[in-house]
């Protein structure tokens, strides 16, 4: 078991820094910066956007950039700035993290429910017509796409008064 883990993290490192190049290559290759948005502005004066390129590193090669942004994120945790929300890629995260814990948790425990008994019975009654039918129900279990599945459970617990922080108001 152990030199499955072991294995296991060894693949997720290189894994992990390869996700993370193709992410900063697909934003590198967005036309333009965050300054360039200001550069048609005529109450911003071209010494603050070079004193702005540099301040975010905009004038330093790809690969500094790079090393910069993962350097930042393993020692400090900071993911960068998100200028569409105007705050820390972090908070987004985290603010979002809760809905996917409880989600992945909840498909879990409903999928658990449903299939314990149904092995079990299935299991004691093999061949027979209701063994078929659990047999063909877990099938198409199979082949729901997991997100749709989480999608439908998001639903249902907005109805159930849910908000888009995890948490439950009861009407």
């Amino acid at each position: 078991m152990w030199s499955f883990i072991t294995r296991r993290v060894l693949i997720m490192i290189p894994m992990m820094f390869l996700i993370s190049v193709l992410c900063f290559i697909i934003t590198e290759l967005q036309p333009g910066s965050f300054a360039s948005q200001f550069m048609e502005n005529p109450n911003i004066s071209p010494e603050h956007l070079v004193r702005l390129n540099e301040m975010l590193g905009l004038d330093k090669p790809p690969v500094q950039r790079y090393f910069m942004w993962i350097k930042g994120i393993v020692t400090r945790g900071d993911f960068g700035y998100s200028f569409a929300y105007k705050r820390p890629v972090g908070e987004l995260i985290w603010e979002r993290m809760g809905w996917t814990v409880s989600i992945a948790l909840l498909t879990i425990i409903f999928q658990w429910i449903i299939a314990i008994p149904a092995g079990i019975y299935t299991s004691l009654h093999q061949y027979s017509v209701s063994d078929y039918i659990l047999t063909f129900i877990g099938f198409l279990g199979i082949s729901v796409p997991v997100f749709f599945l989480a999608l439908v459970f998001m639903w249902l617990a907005l109805q159930m008064g849910a908000t888009s922080c995890g948490r439950f108001i009861f009407r």
